[in-house]
């Protein structure tokens, strides 16, 4: 399956070629998480790439109604995504394209 992905993921630990340790929802009492104020990603792909916003808090829940997404073209190879606000339960977010013509 095709797909095009540009993203932030929380990982565990400091071993960052470690990939087991992401992606995972946090332990309970597990410490303190990351908290950003603003998160920008922006992603150049393929002209008729239509990728979509993606984010996930720690309960693997859309994030909190105080935290402002937003999404935003530029052209038609150009896509950014824009967090602002309560981010401090954050799981992931990215940008997501289906690419059928990667398809096997």
């Amino acid at each position: 399956m095709g797909v095009d992905v540009c993203g932030v993921i929380r990982c565990e630990g400091t071993d960052v070629d470690d990939l087991s340790r992401c992606g995972k929802r946090p332990k309970e009492g597990g410490g303190v998480l990351p908290a950003f104020k603003t998160l920008e990603l922006t992603m150049e792909h393929p002209e008729g790439e239509d990728p979509m916003p993606v984010a996930l808090d720690g309960n693997i829940q859309p994030l909190d109604t105080r935290t402002k997404v937003k999404y935003y073209r530029e052209g038609k190879t150009t896509s950014s995504l824009r967090a602002e606000g309560k981010l401090e339960d954050l799981l992931s977010v990215g940008l997501l394209a289906r690419v059928y013509r990667m398809d096997s």
